[in-house]
């Protein structure tokens, strides 16, 4: 597996009753969306990207505007920690749902949470080497078969991995939380519902910031 991400989706509905259709994305409401995210920047529009990567380097934003669902992607949403009203740009209680979901395919990493109508019902976050760092309300039904250890880690071969530290590998989960609020995922996967890879999302240059010491 070879995946990194971190990003924020905005739903206009509970993806288990409408699941968003990111097959159209509507280019004149991305770009207004974009500015009212970075009301005080200029903004410079930059060749389209896909919509299965969603980790763009710092200096850059990644913004979509489709069906039921709007993507940004950022830099400061890569931490491993829910966003909070503090960040610059995050405002769960904009739509009545949104997903965080952030990941690493190189430490074993993902977090993801979870708002629904501004107040937020779920967070959890787990590494191979540190466990689970996050555990805030309910389980999801997505989650379960790994809480419960239905999804051992497996070896190429098919055999359990027995000295993997955790019942399940994040990345695994990952992809499952993906699925369950997107319809995609970053991996091949039988329940897509959209191939991210053939979709665009628009990108977008941001201006650099003056380093604290220039005065002029």
């Amino acid at each position: 597996m070879g995946a990194k991400a971190w990003f924020v989706a905005f739903l206009d509905a509970d993806p288990a009753v409408a699941m968003p259709d990111f097959n159209a994305l509507d280019r004149h409401r991305t770009q207004e969306f974009a500015q009212e995210l970075f009301p005080n920047s200029v903004l410079t529009a930059l060749p389209d990207g896909e919509l299965g990567f969603l980790n763009p380097p710092q200096g850059e934003v990644r913004v979509g505007v489709y069906r039921g669902a709007r993507i940004v992607a950022h830099s400061s949403l890569g931490e491993d920690v829910p966003p909070s009203l503090g960040s610059s740009f995050f405002d769960p209680g904009a739509s009545p749902f949104a997903f965080w979901h952030a990941t690493h395919s190189v430490v074993d990493w993902c977090a993801y949470a979870l708002w629904q109508d501004g107040k937020k019902v779920r967070a959890f976050g787990v590494d191979a080497d540190n466990g689970v760092t996050i555990d805030e309300g309910a389980p999801l039904p997505f989650e379960q078969p790994f809480l419960n250890g239905e999804r051992r880690q497996l070896d190429m071969d098919g055999n359990l991995v027995a000295d993997y530290p955790l019942p399940f590998h994040p990345l695994d989960l990952s992809e499952a939380a993906l699925v369950s609020q997107l319809g995609f995922a970053f991996e091949g996967n039988s329940t897509w519902t959209c191939d991210p890879y053939d979709l665009p999302i628009m990108r977008y240059a941001l201006p650099a910031e003056r380093p604290w010491w220039k005065f002029w």
